[in-house]
């Protein structure tokens, strides 16, 4: 899995979405404060992708 860390996750996934690619929805979990929000995807090969965007500690 390749991962990106990205600056706004929902501005970028709202992007994509447009673009027609399908996101998994972003996990916002408990931990959420502590690593940050992210979601996954697949490239046009099926290779998992992550974006992840950190929480402001990190």
């Amino acid at each position: 899995m390749i991962n990106y860390r990205v600056e706004d996750l929902r501005g970028f996934v709202a992007r994509l979405e447009r673009t027609r690619v399908r996101v998994d929805p972003i996990h916002e979990g408990p931990d959420a404060e502590e690593i940050g929000k992210f979601t996954h995807l697949r490239d046009p090969d099926g290779n998992r992708l992550e974006l992840w965007e950190p929480s402001t500690g990190v």
